[in-house]
């Protein structure tokens, strides 16, 4: 019977171990659960927080989305509706033309095609040298050497073009031409050059260009010109041509696009946080 007791004792002995294991088991793994909630809970912030930030973003890119909507707007219109710098760009006024000031270029004025107006500038090519119109005549038929400026400026200028519909098209270019001078005594080439071969013929089309000069810009002229590599006999007129101060609105636009760059990384990087 005692050594039975003994035994017993000793069972009772290890259960109680086993039992206080347990125990310490359970604990760690309550501990265990305890710091799961913890984690989801500070997760769920961090997501929260992720999600307003994300919020936020969208919201500054819709807005500079916007703003940068209104800019380009802006410029359009400036680029349509500013004040032109070339005096009679449509070449309607008969003092100034009439008869053709040879100062001016090598061209004709003409009434067979007109893109607004009754009167156009017409080049019929004769193969042996080019063919140009300064834009820079005078209400007194005299020629104005350049417009000032400096090296903040920024010019749109257009000018429309109708190549008649029996040219060949086989060869040269006409071009929108501005040079820039500057203060060292050089001289900026800025040249918007269409292959004759690109023309529809028989419609009027817009060539245009954009020239933001170089910082150390004094003045700025313009002419349009027909290359002598054009076919001999192919005939272009030229119409409503302008010279536009767009400073303001690029800068706005280009101001404005960086914003939107900015704000729409910044969705990127919240989408990805």
């Amino acid at each position: 019977a005692t050594t039975n007791a003994a035994t017993a004792d000793a069972k009772a002995v290890t259960a109680d171990g086993k039992a206080v294991t347990a125990d310490g088991k359970a604990v760690a793994a309550q501990t265990t659960a305890n710091t799961g909630v913890t984690n989801a809970a500070t997760a769920d912030a961090k997501a929260v927080t992720a999600d307003a930030k994300a919020v936020t973003a969208d919201a500054k890119a819709v807005a500079a989305q916007a703003t940068a909507d209104r800019a380009n707007t802006s410029l359009l219109n400036v680029m349509a509706n500013g004040a032109n710098m070339v005096y009679d760009g449509g070449f309607e006024n008969a003092y100034l033309w009439n008869p053709y000031p040879s100062a001016l270029g090598l061209a004709e004025w003409s009434t067979e095609q007109a893109h607004s107006g009754l009167r156009s500038m017409k080049f019929v090519m004769a193969g042996t040298a080019y063919k140009s119109q300064s834009l820079m005549g005078q209400p007194d038929r005299t020629v104005r050497a350049s417009w000032p400026t400096d090296g903040t400026r920024k010019f749109y200028i257009e000018a429309w073009v109708y190549p008649a519909a029996s040219n060949s098209h086989a060869a040269g270019f006409i071009s929108i031409n501005t040079p820039v001078a500057k203060s060292d005594g050089g001289t900026d080439y800025h040249i918007k050059q269409v292959n004759t071969s690109t023309l529809t013929k028989g419609v009027w089309q817009k060539v245009s260009t954009t020239v933001a000069v170089a910082s150390n810009a004094v003045s700025i002229y313009a002419y349009l010109r027909n290359d002598s590599s054009i076919t001999v006999g192919d005939t272009f007129f030229w119409d409503d041509a302008r010279v536009v101060d767009i400073t303001d609105a690029y800068d706005a636009k280009v101001a404005a696009d960086a914003a939107q760059a900015t704000a729409n990384t910044a969705v990127t990087n919240a989408a990805t946080a």
